[in-house]
């Protein structure tokens, strides 16, 4: 069983999503027309089923417009990163009058948004969208630009220290606001209503980003050393939160997995790890903040996140497999692309390289991944692999 239950009907591609094939500059236009990885994975025959939290925010965010009358933006939201809140007036929410359309988050931090929406596509290809919050590419316009930009001063003003750093990443926000014509970012849903940080998985004193605990049981079942993790078996990770062993453990091998092809920092810096609960109260993992993470030529991090476990979802890897033969040899296909430029922009990184950077980097870092899986393949085997 998946975090949120698996859609059941496939709604048709016309019904929910207004999309073409590839991201084009119109993808930074202030109207959400396309999710281009997502509108692939709806294509396959059969198409992938995903889950019913993107199914549900897709939904509503294709063809959505922020300039358009009734969004309302009155509030901030994050401690380190600073975003913005989006609500839309809705008469027919009898609580507040509001619906709420996500978070915009831009860089003026450690928030990466092209990280963000690569973890979540990729997630979606690997057939795991649902343990990562949903994330859609979007620039802010001029109305919603300005109330953006009014709430950051207006926060600026309450902060006494001029060394915080949160008024250094609200004045980076307030540079690009005034020297770009449109503020790139992206969209995250509200987290799930029964979201809850895990803090017990890490130490964070043990170094400058912290680390995962080895006798943390979902870690120590990540290692090829120890004994398989068996199935139906109930743990309790926290009070309230209780999951099956080994789907809690192959969850989050694939989110130590694109830890390392994402080369992420911040896991385990003040806990970016987070749990939920599915319809029928079990628990599993949800990452809402994955965009701690910089794709370049400083490798400590990928090492640092090998290191972390090494027994992996067979099917992931297999995924990952082609997914690495397609950026060495496009011309092959992979997901209806033949183009691995078009494919790392449509993937969500855009904003800071050129594509054909970000291509090399990714085949570098999957190259890194695949050769640590084979070794540890070589050393023990069918353990090396989650049952």
């Amino acid at each position: 069983m998946t975090i949120i239950t698996k859609a059941k009907l496939i709604l048709t591609i016309s019904l929910i999503f207004v999309l073409t094939d590839t991201a084009v500059n119109t993808a930074q236009a202030n109207v959400i027309k396309q999710a281009p990885i997502i509108a692939k994975l709806q294509k396959l025959k059969p198409p992938q089923v995903l889950s019913k939290e993107t199914n549900k925010w897709m939904k509503r965010w294709v063809g959505t417009n922020l300039e358009a009358d009734g969004f309302e933006f009155y509030e901030l939201s994050g401690a380190t990163s600073i975003n913005l809140k989006v609500h839309k007036i809705d008469p027919t929410d009898l609580e507040d009058g509001y619906q709420a359309y996500g978070t915009f988050v831009t860089r003026g931090g450690s928030a990466n948004f092209d990280i963000e929406l690569a973890y979540y596509n990729l997630a979606a290809i690997l057939g795991h969208d649902d343990i990562i919050r949903p994330v859609v590419r979007y620039s802010l316009g001029a109305k919603a630009t300005a109330a953006f930009k009014t709430l950051l001063e207006k926060d600026r003003l309450t902060i006494t220290d001029i060394n915080a750093r949160r008024l250094v990443r609200i004045d980076r926000i307030l540079t690009r606001i005034a020297t770009t014509p449109s503020l790139l970012g992206c969209l995250k849903t509200k987290k799930h209503d029964s979201y809850a940080e895990y803090k017990s998985i890490a130490d964070i004193s043990r170094a400058a980003q912290g680390d995962p605990i080895k006798n943390n049981p979902i870690i120590a079942a990540l290692q090829a050393s120890n004994p398989q993790p068996v199935a139906n078996k109930k743990i309790t990770l926290q009070a309230g939160y209780t999951g099956d062993l080994l789907q809690l453990a192959r969850e989050y091998s694939i989110v130590m997995t694109l830890d390392v092809i994402f080369q992420q920092w911040d896991r385990y810096n003040n806990v970016n790890v987070g749990l939920a609960k599915d319809s029928a109260n079990v628990a599993h993992f949800y990452m809402t903040d994955s965009g701690g993470a910089d794709m370049s030529d400083y490798l400590p991090s990928i090492k640092r996140n090998l290191s972390y476990f090494n027994r992996y979802d067979r099917k992931t890897i297999a995924k990952l497999k082609q997914l690495y033969l397609f950026l060495n040899n496009p011309a092959q296909g992979f997901l209806g692309y033949t183009d691995a430029e078009a494919f790392v922009v449509d993937l969500g990184l855009y904003s800071e390289f050129k594509p054909a950077e970000y291509v090399r980097m990714l085949k570098r870092n999957l190259q890194f991944l695949l050769a640590k899986v084979s070794l540890t393949t070589r050393e023990y085997g069918i353990n090396a692999y989650l049952p």
